[in-house]
């Protein structure tokens, strides 16, 4: 009918209902995307119409009863803002990573990683911003002059596999990409003390700020990492 509920007016009771298929979705460990279950069970009457619309904001809507969930859970909000600012629509994914988060609150690697993260990523999106998204998808090895560029390529590639495998089912996987990013603390350190991102040189500039595109776009299908400020 085109009516969003809200807090003070919600006849069908839709706010509660929503709470209770989140809590079925992490009391019974279901990892599946929300939007594709709403897609599945959508009426032919609406299939008619706009569905991916209509599921998007569906989605929305899960994710703010979500953030009241995760807020009874006691977790961090500045990572319950960062986990629910993705594309990620796996509920008990979300629950698991900010579970594993928690742990990592106070790990001053981990925090000085995400620095690291936060400042490639304002990087790339400074340059992109400015020049119209013209950063290269592939990077070319051949144009690597410093170790700690090849180093962070290797990482990057690391991440993306570690990343790519996850199945949204077990918390360990979450804590093995935590623990990862927390363990090259010198690895960003030295790329950072030691390559010059906006090299004199058009190619060799290009291909690192696509080695930190690289870097920092695995790592925000995770967390939203503008959001950690």
């Amino acid at each position: 009918m085109g009516k969003q509920p809200t807090s003070s007016q919600d006849p069908l009771g839709l706010r509660r209902q929503t709470l209770y298929i989140i809590e079925m979705l992490i009391r019974n460990e279901i990892s599946a995307k929300v939007g594709q279950l709403l897609l599945d069970i959508l009426p032919p009457i609406y299939q008619q119409k706009n569905p991916q619309k209509m599921v998007q904001d569906l989605v929305t809507f899960f994710k703010g009863r979500l953030a009241t969930i995760f807020d009874k859970e006691d977790f961090n909000r500045k990572f319950i803002n960062a986990a629910l600012e993705t594309d990620n629509e796996n509920i008990f994914g979300l629950f698991l990573i900010l579970g594993v988060l928690r742990e990592f609150k106070d790990d001053e690697r981990f925090l000085k990683v995400v620095d690291g993260f936060r400042r490639m990523n304002n990087i790339v999106k400074d340059f992109a911003q400015k020049n119209n998204n013209s950063i290269p998808e592939k990077t070319n090895e051949k144009l690597f002059e410093l170790d700690p560029e090849k180093k962070l390529f290797e990482i990057s590639g690391e991440l993306r596999g570690m990343i790519d495998a996850v199945s949204g089912k077990s918390r360990k996987e979450y804590e093995d990409i935590f623990n990862y990013m927390a363990s090259i603390k010198v690895d960003i350190d030295n790329f950072f003390d030691n390559v010059m991102v906006m090299h004199e040189n058009a190619d060799v500039k290009m291909n690192r700020l696509a080695i930190l595109n690289r870097t920092v776009r695995s790592v925000k299908t995770l967390i939203n990492i503008e959001m950690l400020q």
